[in-house]
């Protein structure tokens, strides 16, 4: 596959952008992408995470993982794919349909501007729909096309998290008088505490699929299965659960852990422990129990162990659902960006953004007449 090359910039020695565009070139690089700063620290910045999504959402044809090289190291990269349509903007692997903040790991803030200035001089478009603020690539995806082009940059759903400290170890009493009694009713209702245990397993790969197998059954059990959400419902979500599950086993990341009540399964968390946090990627109940509140007793059952287990945050990822409030009020702040060059696709964007704009204030105006 040829290698694309954009103009070396002095302030970084000399550099190089080649787009990947293929799966097996994306992980051939994956040693060079885990070298990187933070790549190891998130779920979404990991390669573990982008190799996943592309080949369970079937983006092996629209792969565009910019990578900034200098000498035979890695300085940056974004893993992107192009979105459908001819005009489409690049965004994060998956991104659209998972969700979750994008992470572009990069050596410096110098690397990560070198890297949008370079996409910006390509023509690129990118639409990355939620990154954190306070990340590099904002500032640095703000910074190349504000001068050669349109940007838009819009607050998204933060990621809400816990400062975990000693008094975690009982997170009971963190709560509020309503729901810890709320909860005591609940640990009642289901026999007594001796009858509700949590079960936390860091699984070989070779126990992966049995207990997927078992969180996805209860997480169907529930509203998502009768909405067709549910991961065994989903057959790509379902798949791309499965293999960074199975990839983060083999780092010994995946933390699975059953709420079990008079000794059946009754609610499920798939989660991660790396960088020192605690990351929730999915929970379930079976709505069977649901009188015993048992999304609320297997959070209890995992703060409780990261906290004993030394993590530093309890990472909700997801959105700031009003279920998390219970727990903290911590955010991070996360924020939408559009950016387009100054070329054919940016005027139709930026045309259309403006009358999207105006149709937006004109019925905002209409509900207050």
């Amino acid at each position: 596959m040829p290698t694309r090359e954009a103009p070396p910039r002095a302030s970084l020695g000399a550099t190089r952008i080649r787009l990947i565009e293929s799966l097996s070139e994306a992980a051939a690089v994956s040693a060079l992408w885990e070298a990187l700063p933070g790549a190891l620290d998130e779920p979404t910045a990991c390669p573990d995470w982008s190799l996943a999504a592309a080949e369970a959402f079937g983006l092996e044809g629209r792969l565009r993982l910019a990578a900034l090289e200098s000498g035979g190291t890695l300085l940056a990269i974004a893993p992107l794919a192009r979105g459908r349509g001819p005009l489409a903007p690049w965004e994060p692997i998956g991104a659209s349909r998972l969700g979750e903040p994008a992470r572009f790991p990069a050596g410096s803030a110098a690397a990560a501007i070198r890297l949008a200035q370079a996409l910006a001089l390509r023509g690129v478009g990118l639409l990355l729909p939620r990154v954190p603020a306070e990340a590099p690539a904002a500032e640095a995806v703000a910074r190349a096309y504000r001068t050669r082009g349109f940007v838009l940059r819009r607050e998204a759903p933060p990621s809400p998290f816990i400062a975990l400290d000693e008094t975690w170890l009982r997170p009971e009493e963190r709560l509020d008088a309503d729901r810890r009694s709320s909860l005591r009713r609940a640990v009642r209702l289901a026999g007594g505490p001796a009858a509700v245990a949590v079960r936390t397993f860091a699984p070989s790969p070779a126990e992966v699929p049995a207990l997927l197998d078992e969180a996805y059954r209860i997480e169907a059990a529930g509203w998502k299965g009768r909405q067709g959400t549910a991961l065994a419902c989903d057959a790509p979500m379902g798949s791309f659960f499965r293999a960074f599950a199975c990839a983060a086993s083999r780092r010994g990341w995946l933390r699975l852990s059953l709420l079990l009540i008079a000794g059946q399964a009754a609610a499920a968390e798939i989660a991660v422990r790396m960088g020192g946090s605690h990351w929730i990627l999915k929970t379930g109940y079976d709505e069977a129990f649901r009188r015993f509140s048992p999304g609320h007793l297997l959070i209890l059952g995992t703060l409780r162990r990261a906290a004993e287990e030394g993590a530093r945050t309890y990472e909700f990822l997801g959105g700031d659902e009003p279920w998390v409030r219970a727990y903290t009020l911590l955010a991070r702040r996360c924020v939408s960006l559009r950016a387009h060059p100054r070329t054919l696709a940016g005027a139709i964007w930026l045309a259309g953004s403006s009358v999207a704009w105006t149709w937006r204030r004109a019925a905002a105006a209409a509900r207050t007449l």
